[in-house]
């Protein structure tokens, strides 16, 4: 079907099409078509399985119909469309990050703005979320489980956890703190019991389904992992709308849970990482992405799109950024997405691709002269680069090269992702003049290109693809000097900018940043401001 229309008797119109595996328009009633009677008529009773992908994520569409179809002007137009169709779910987000980097804070600030909001009075917040208790004097004692129901919608408290001098090996414990089993049985895994949401009053409320936190103390409970796995399986009613956002924690002390990486393997979770640097930031789009999904202004892509920017890059599996790690003892992990845990070291000879970021249109392309190696995380590409002393300077962040990934810590790592996201986010991509990597030089620690066939890259394909880009910037004489101009390349502007490599010392890294700043802001503008 091609261009399809619809009309209905209740005054809902909607225009629709599906082209191949793919569907436009979610939301359909009864329909009814109101034309004349010259068409003609044909039935058919149609079961169709259709698949939606957004960066090699996948939902299944499930779509039955028993329609009466009417023929005009090689258009189709439904006569009557009786049929259940269930639309793509938004995705669940979970936070991750440091203990005491402000995931609990966020989620709490999120849930306090949209019950504050009249806007959305047919909200109702269920789960729960975890704090400390402390004693008078200010100790930490323990843990708490706040949790909020239906019927009462400021959270109460219970003890999840309290510190204790002696703890049998028999016992429910974490450390030196007592788990209260029954506590998270009674009231954290009820409070995200979703069987009595069709009925009664419920059946009109959205909800906000908090789960802070997937964690160690909460998994004692053997019930606990099924219930938050039931919620996220769940087929949920079409009269209601949940979003559920959660927080799982980082791997400590080189280990990881098996329940924790399971979830953050599902094609239907996105993992965004929380640190002292994008939290205000992230809270702050957060808050305005869960208003546009509860308002109907959003779909599952552009979730996605507008979560990019803080999403968790850590290898399924692994207990770091740079992708070492081993599973914890006993939890018999499987079924990881990503497999057996590898070193994030330089595993093969290829060379990383364009770096860019896919949800913003770039305007701006830096070219080096030769490749860097294609780590295991691509997300860890060009890392060892001097390019980013120079655009970190730009964006009044300190950043040294790692050298080497495999050796890298999380603050790094951190740092250099943090750096990259706001490079990108700028519409600056990166990229080189060829294809043939480099090694160091055994005796005199200078680089040198392994390959002598000087195999360009594509750069011609990838300017056509972006005709956004309006400038590209060699990184150096050199790079210049080598790159041959296309008749793409030639409708963009061309300039050099002074090398980033220490060796060129002629020139301060102020004096090239000041040099770069000028080039780049005739593109960006903004680029002179930060």
């Amino acid at each position: 079907m091609d261009g399809f229309v619809v009309d209905s008797e209740v005054g809902l119109q909607r225009k629709m099409k599906m082209n191949g595996s793919e569907i436009w328009g979610w939301h359909i009633t009864p329909l009814f078509q109101r034309w004349g009677a010259q068409k003609q008529r044909h039935t058919c009773h149609a079961t169709r399985k259709y698949k939606h992908r957004h960066d090699s994520k996948q939902q299944q569409l499930f779509f039955q119909a028993s329609i009466t179809i009417i023929y005009l002007h090689s258009n189709y137009y439904f006569h009557s469309l009786p049929f259940l169709i269930m639309a793509p779910k938004v995705p669940h987000i979970f936070l991750t990050g440091h203990p005491s980097v402000g995931k609990t804070t966020i989620i709490k600030g999120l849930q306090t703005s949209l019950q504050n909001d009249t806007d959305y009075n047919d909200l109702v917040t269920k789960g729960f979320y975890t704090e400390e208790c402390r004693s008078k004097g200010g100790d930490r004692i323990g843990f708490d489980i706040l949790y909020w129901t239906p019927t009462h919608q400021e959270p109460r408290r219970k003890a999840l956890s309290r510190m204790v001098d002696r703890i049998k090996k028999s016992d429910p414990h974490v450390g030196k703190y007592l788990v209260e089993i029954d506590n998270v049985e009674q009231f954290a895994i009820a409070s995200i019991d979703t069987s009595g949401t069709c009925t009664g009053t419920d059946s009109v409320k959205n909800e906000l389904m908090i789960i802070d936190e997937v964690g160690k103390m909460e998994m004692l409970c053997p019930q606990f992992l099924p219930a938050v796995n039931n919620l996220l399986n769940e087929n949920q009613n079409p009269k209601i709308k949940r979003i559920v956002i959660g927080t799982i924690p980082t791997p400590r002390y080189g280990r990881v849970i098996q329940g924790v990486e399971e979830i953050r393997g599902r094609d239907d979770v996105v993992v965004l990482h929380v640190t002292k640097a994008n939290r205000d930031e992230l809270k702050e789009v957060l808050q305005n992405t869960l208003k546009d999904i509860f308002s109907n202004k959003i779909q599952e892509h552009n979730v996605r799109e507008v979560l990019a920017p803080f999403m968790y890059t850590r290898p399924i599996g692994a207990s770091s950024m740079n992708g070492n790690g081993k599973v914890e003892p006993g939890s018999g992990a499987k079924n990881l997405q990503s497999g057996p845990c590898t070193s994030d070291h330089i595993a093969t000879s290829k060379a990383c691709g364009p770096l860019y970021m896919e949800s913003v249109e770039p305007k701006v392309l830096l070219l080096g002269q030769t490749a860097s190696p294609l780590p295991s995380n691509k997300a860890h590409s060009y890392c060892e680069r001097s390019m980013w002393i120079v655009l970190g300077r730009m964006f009044q962040m300190t950043y040294k090269p790692i050298k080497d990934i495999e050796t890298a810590t999380d603050n790094e790592i951190e740092t250099y992702l943090n750096l990259q996201r706001m490079v990108l986010s700028k519409g600056i991509c990166i990229w080189d003049v060829f294809a043939d990597l480099h090694e160091k030089t055994r005796g005199k620690n200078k680089r040198q290109k392994k390959s002598i066939e000087n195999k360009p890259n594509d750069i011609d394909t990838f300017l056509k693809k972006h005709p956004s880009i309006k400038m590209v910037g060699f990184i150096g004489q050199k790079a210049h000097a080598k790159y041959k101009v296309s008749e793409t390349a030639s409708k963009v502007e061309l300039f050099t900018l002074p090398s980033s490599s220490p060796a060129n010392s002629r020139i301060t890294v102020d004096e090239k940043v000041s040099a770069w700043k000028n080039a780049i802001s005739k593109c960006i503008p903004d680029v002179q401001y930060d």
